[in-house]
């Protein structure tokens, strides 16, 4: 991270955070008598992080530069953020919705270092020929911030992990053009309701409630997995069929849990990766000859 004046006019404000500023009354008398406390934040391609509201009031002031912190990592950010809310009397605080837009910027920060730790788990569960798997991969991310993003970003903008990802879901169901039109509705005034009253439970249970009514939420909370209608059959042949779409459930839900497995556990080591590559080999070999035999009775 590094410190350095930057010209207004570089900053690059892609994503408006805050819709509203508020009054900047206070905050530039504040930066005319004792000047700027805390420097904007943006990324290494100038573009703003936090600090939307000192940069409209140098504006107002005619400057022509303002201090930058330039951060690289969510690590960085999520420092600076916390050190401004516990010290600076000119912030107005954001709206749950607004924190959730400055959360997507900061996990898109996060964004190279999470393909950096996927592809240290594909390393480890990959195919190797004997004995060349015995490298110790360095996580990319200590062992209090691996798994923890949601925690992390959180706590940048003011919310716990969890009152985060509800959050987000909340305004994420707004504008998602997979949900009917009618969870869409409930989710765009749960947002308005979120924000006039501070209150994100509320808002998120509402939109879950509206998921599980049309359909898109089991009872249990989990996704329903739309499935293509199955032909009319009758009989012993719709069974049969009945049979083969439940083990592609099976099959699709067993490969999703082993990848996450494979990805995350950072303690696989050559005799067990070698184990793993022949048990998948043999596994690989049996979907292969199923696929080629279904695969010739295609038009």
């Amino acid at each position: 991270m590094t410190t350095t004046a930057v010209l207004l006019d570089e900053v690059q404000v892609l994503d408006r955070h805050r819709r509203d500023l508020g009054d900047l009354t206070d905050l530039v008398k504040s930066i005319e008598s004792v000047g700027l406390l805390h420097p904007i934040v943006i990324t290494s391609d100038y573009r703003l992080v936090a600090g939307g509201r000192r940069l409209a009031a140098y504006r107002q002031l005619d400057r022509e530069r303002i201090e930058a912190h330039v951060v690289v990592n969510l690590t960085d950010a999520k420092l600076l953020l916390e050190a401004e809310r516990d010290e600076n009397t000119c912030r107005r605080e954001m709206s749950p919705s607004e924190k959730v837009s400055l959360g997507l910027a900061l996990e898109a920060l996060e964004k190279p270092r999470a393909e950096e730790r996927q592809q240290d788990g594909r390393q480890r569960g990959a195919v190797v020929t004997a004995g060349r798997l015995g490298v110790n991969v360095t996580p990319s991310l200590s062992e209090g911030e691996r798994g923890k993003v949601r925690d992390i970003v959180g706590a940048s903008v003011g919310m716990s992990g969890v009152t985060y990802g509800r959050a987000k879901t909340v305004v994420a169901a707004a504008t998602d053009p997979k949900l009917p039109a009618c969870v869409r509705e409930v989710a765009q005034r749960a947002v308005a309701e979120m924000d006039a009253s501070g209150k994100v439970s509320t808002a998120h249970n509402k939109v879950i409630q509206a998921k599980k009514s049309a359909g898109v939420l089991a009872a249990n909370g989990k996704p329903v997995l739309a499935r293509p209608p199955a032909p009319p059959t009758h009989g012993p042949r719709r069974k049969h069929r009945d049979q083969i779409d439940a083990l592609l459930n099976v099959l699709r839900g067993a490969t999703t849990a082993f990848d996450a497995v494979v990805l995350l556990d950072e303690s696989i080591d050559a005799e067990e990766a070698i184990r793993l590559t022949d048990g998948l080999s043999e596994q690989i070999q049996i979907l292969r000859r199923i696929k080629n035999l279904t695969k010739e009775r295609t038009p």
